[in-house]
């Protein structure tokens, strides 16, 4: 592999964790300030908390697709 691949490569590698730290980041601070707000049960949370994440997931795809390009 050519050292411009390999930097290509690790710049990709770097960018997917960067990427996954900051939905960890965002999913842990939405589950906690819905926990802190009386409004939501268990119930209600998982809903939206999926939705978070599945949106989340078209962000990530959409920035990886961009970096690609």
């Amino acid at each position: 592999m050519e050292r411009n691949e390999r930097k290509e490569t690790l710049i990709d590698e770097l960018n997917k964790k960067l990427l996954l730290s900051e939905m960890q980041e965002q999913l842990v601070s939405v589950a906690f300030n819905m926990l802190s707000d009386n409004q939501y049960s268990a119930e209600d949370a998982v809903p939206v908390l999926i939705n978070f994440i599945h949106n989340f997931q078209i962000t990530i795809s959409q920035n990886l697709n961009r970096l690609k390009s």
